[in-house]
């Protein structure tokens, strides 16, 4: 499954920091997978594996090329995190999240149709 194909450009990035939370993050990347695939969306998601000791790696190079991964082995802190994933994001907005936040299916469905509707927002950073 390829979400965006080469050269198209992201609508949302959807930015997520972990640390330690091998399961939670697995559940999540696959339930936000899932809803872009069934709707079609131009999103692309983006990890930042902040030091953790679990096994969130592997968990993340199991998706393969479906997210892009950063990975460190210590924990930079939040701000950096943030810093870093602000340089690589490649979508017209951003959407970030902890490991341990989950999305509503319905916000997501609204907020990706609104902000393709046409009408002109500005750059906006969503939480």
């Amino acid at each position: 499954m390829e979400i965006l194909k080469k050269g198209d450009k992201p609508c949302i990035s959807i930015a997520i920091i972990s640390y330690n939370r091998a399961n939670l993050l697995k559940k999540n990347i696959e339930y936000l997978l899932n809803i872009i695939k069934q709707n079609n969306f131009k999103i692309e998601i983006l990890v930042l594996n902040n030091g953790s000791s679990d096994s969130s790696l592997e968990v993340l190079n199991n998706f393969g090329h479906k997210i892009k991964v950063f990975n460190y082995y210590y924990n930079l802190g939040i701000n950096p995190a943030i810093s870093i994933l602000l340089n690589e994001v490649k979508g017209k907005y951003l959407w970030l999240l902890g490991d341990d936040d989950f999305i509503n299916s319905h916000a997501l469905k609204k907020t990706y149709r609104l902000l393709n509707s046409g009408y002109k927002y500005r750059q906006s950073i969503f939480f």
